[in-house]
């Protein structure tokens, strides 16, 4: 007959430094996981942004194609807030600069209209915005 006890006196389960490891490991798996998430809503927030700019400034465009080639001049417009739809509006989150180069390469018949919008600020820490330009080349031979 043994005199002595055993550690585990019978019983079967984990030890509590066997548990607190366990858990330690699972708080630095979890902390990678919430920080590729992180990562994820920014990319995504970051694209919509992005996308949404270049809507904006494609409209614009599609509108300077659809002006007489005389009225060209009415578009030119510099850090202009506008919304999500790229009506002018105070309190947007857009900024739209609207710049005419005329005449273009010398020749008083074409005019480059280049649209450029800035996004709104997706990363608290960063101070810049995210910018699309979108430009196109008018001509008076198309002009409505």
């Amino acid at each position: 007959m043994k005199t002595g006890r055993s550690r585990r006196s019978g019983r079967s389960g984990f030890t509590f430094v066997e548990v607190v490891v366990a858990m330690f490991i699972l708080a630095i798996g979890m902390v990678g996981v919430y920080r590729v998430m992180l990562m994820a809503m920014q990319s995504r927030q970051a694209a919509q942004f992005h996308y949404t700019a270049a809507v904006i400034a494609n409209n614009r465009i599609e509108f300077a194609k659809n002006l007489p080639f005389g009225f060209l001049g009415l578009l030119v417009e510099t850090d202009v807030a506008v919304d999500d739809l790229g009506i002018i509006d105070a309190s947007g989150n857009y900024r739209r600069s609207t710049v005419l180069e005329t005449p273009y390469l010398g020749d008083p018949d074409l005019a480059r209209v280049a649209v450029t919008v800035q996004s709104p600020q997706f990363i608290r820490s960063r101070t810049d915005r995210l910018a699309v330009t979108v430009s196109t080349i008018l001509t008076t031979y198309n002009s409505p």
